[in-house]
């Protein structure tokens, strides 16, 4: 419990309180993005992408949606589920997986 009360502490700071709330306009638009792909803007009609495409443009419209939010409002689990997020769903698909 220690660990979020500092990050609370550092979260309610001026600089860190403006950093996560760009963080979370960045996630907003990658949230707009995945909402575009779904609905065929991207120019390729969504059904004719690849399953784990569709897959993960679902997964991470959620997951930008929810830590979006979390980040704006300035909360301390946000913070870890971005991390956790990060790791689990950009680094290891795109480095351990990427064939």
């Amino acid at each position: 419990m220690r660990v979020l009360t500092v990050m609370d502490q550092a979260l309610n700071s001026t600089w860190t309180g403006i950093y996560v709330r760009v963080l979370a306009c960045v996630l907003a638009y990658g949230a707009l993005v995945h909402v575009g792909n779904i609905a065929g803007w991207s120019g390729r009609p969504w059904m004719e992408t690849p399953v784990l495409w569709r897959v993960m443009d679902v997964v991470l419209l959620i997951f930008n949606t929810i830590v979006g939010i979390g980040l704006w409002l300035r909360t301390p689990w946000a913070v870890i589920v971005f991390v956790f997020g990060i790791v689990l769903l950009q680094l290891i698909p795109y480095t351990v997986f990427r064939h």
